[in-house]
């Protein structure tokens, strides 16, 4: 491989602290939502969760208690059919992948 640690570290500080931030553009959300028919706020809560924000900061941005937090990710879970947070993380890019698979 190309790349050393040195400059793998020094990239990865230019990425930010939102990981998912910019994996997933604005009409794949509206898909996503629609698809697995979620509420406004479980695409909150989604959005919030793929950017790498824990349930603490989740409430915190919507305004809303961590064990409200907790209710709209058993929600996603149970819609999306994943057991944890990296399982919906993954599914979303799997809607994401499916999404841009299909012809236009």
């Amino acid at each position: 491989m190309g790349i050393s640690r040195l400059n793998f570290i020094a990239e990865m500080t230019d990425w930010g602290d939102d990981p998912g931030k910019d994996l997933i553009d604005e009409s794949y959300w509206e898909c996503i939502a629609d698809m697995a028919s979620l509420s406004e706020r479980e695409l909150q809560v989604s959005r919030l969760i793929f950017e790498g924000n824990t349930r603490e900061q989740v409430g915190e941005r919507l305004e809303i208690s961590t064990r409200t937090v907790r209710h709209y990710m058993e929600s996603l879970h149970e819609k999306l059919r994943v057991a944890n947070r990296v399982g919906l993380v993954l599914r979303l890019v799997q809607i994401r992948d499916y999404v841009q698979s299909r012809p236009a």
